[in-house]
């Protein structure tokens, strides 16, 4: 009897998920979790504050959310630390270098329109699509600051992107098996419909 109670007791532990491995929040999420914070949020796709503007294939079609000349301006809240505003300027000097100075950040003076980068822990990594007007925001919660990839993936929606696997021509290029999506963590996998008005 000791025997399957023991057996008991172990079989519960194991079909209760490992929230270090599969977190649900931000807050929850290690370097050693199977899930990047950046789907962890309660955003659209995790991290996409709404509303959406038009888009073609993955990018932006209006110029209006497009970057004058390809220039971003931005602050810091003072959350930021000088080694966290390193880090953050890092993937801005990437950006740079990979777009051989096509993309370039300069630190907000008065301009109008500026990407904001907050640190709010209660919050998962998120960004707007494009330039919206206004201060936007960025928001790097500490897992997000920890890790290269997701400084470098805010930033990418703040240029103007979308989620690849969200691509309106997604499906004729890839096949995604539902069956192997994690239940709960479809809401990061949907695929923007085309509707003519997203067409030039």
């Amino acid at each position: 009897m000791k025997f399957v109670c023991l057996l008991a007791l172990f079989g519960a532990a194991l079909a209760a998920p490992n929230k270090k491995l599969f977190p649900t929040t931000g807050k929850e999420w290690t370097p050693d979790s199977l899930v990047n914070p950046e789907e962890l949020g309660d955003f659209f796709e995790g991290d996409i504050m709404l509303p959406l503007p038009k888009m073609d294939k993955n990018g932006l079609l209006d110029e209006k959310y497009r970057w004058p000349n390809g220039v971003v301006s931005y602050d810091f809240s003072s959350q930021f630390s000088d080694s966290q505003k390193a880090n953050v300027r890092g993937s801005m000097d990437e950006y740079e270098s990979m777009t051989n100075g096509c993309i370039t950040f300069v630190e907000r003076t008065d301009e109008s329109d500026y990407v904001h980068f907050t640190q709010d822990d209660n919050q998962g990594c998120y960004s707007y699509v494009g330039k919206v007007g206004g201060s936007q925001t960025i928001n790097y919660p500490q897992w997000c600051l920890d890790r290269h990839g997701s400084t470098l993936h805010e930033m990418l929606h703040a240029l103007g992107f979308y989620h690849e696997q969200s691509r309106f021509d997604r499906d004729d290029y890839v096949t995604i098996m539902w069956e192997n999506i994690e239940s709960g963590m479809q809401k990061t996998r949907f695929r923007i419909k085309v509707v003519s008005e997203f067409i030039s």
